[in-house]
């Protein structure tokens, strides 16, 4: 619904930020895991596949020898988290200084709970889980399932499944995949109706 200048900046955030430097990474994984990448994993790749807005994926592979994806949260992204969220705060209290709009205080108080929520890797897990469920009985669709014993609130490990992203329309139409049946098979995976925890 954007148009394509505003929407290319934004869909860089999901996959494009430029990468953190490897021994970041290992820390956080050291920190959550109690190991070093190449200890906890049979193999873990030091350059990342993607890297986004709040952390990093890496493939690995486990010892049992299953691929696997391994979404590591950037080691400072808590502070930086809270200080956007102050900054909004701030915004949102001037702009309510010169507008007086009723609800701002609410609006920041559901910013702030989606963002927080979306720094615990747990709940993403569960939700993965879930829509996976949606579809135990579809051989067609496939779900990236969680290795939980590899996974904390900072950490998050999935089997790997081979893709390209659903915007990406030359490489879903190389894949010979049609966007409709795509578009639908995602509104029947959404977990209805929303709950949060």
């Amino acid at each position: 619904f954007l148009p394509e200048e505003f929407r290319r900046q934004l869909e860089g955030l999901q996959d494009h930020v430029p990468p953190r430097p490897y021994p970041d990474i290992a820390a956080r994984v050291r920190e959550e895991l109690g190991g070093d990448p190449d200890t906890v994993f049979a193999s873990f790749d030091h350059a990342p596949i993607a890297s986004a807005s709040i952390g990093q994926v890496h493939r690995a592979r486990l010892h049992t020898g299953e691929d696997v994806a391994v979404k590591v949260q950037y080691p400072d992204i808590d502070e930086i988290v809270g200080g956007d969220l102050r900054t909004l705060q701030r915004i949102f209290r001037i702009v309510q200084w010169f507008v007086p709009y009723q609800g701002l205080d609410d609006v920041y108080r559901e910013i702030r709970a989606i963002v927080l929520a979306e720094l615990d890797f747990r709940a993403e897990a569960d939700n993965g889980d879930r829509i996976a469920a949606n579809f135990t009985e579809r051989l067609d669709v496939a779900f990236p399932k969680v290795v939980r014993e590899r996974s904390t609130a900072r950490v998050l490990t999935t089997h790997f499944e081979p893709g390209v992203k659903i915007s990406d329309a030359a490489g879903v139409k190389a894949m010979g995949l049609e966007r409709r049946a795509l578009a639908q098979y995602g509104v029947a995976a959404w977990p209805w109706p929303l709950t949060t925890t």
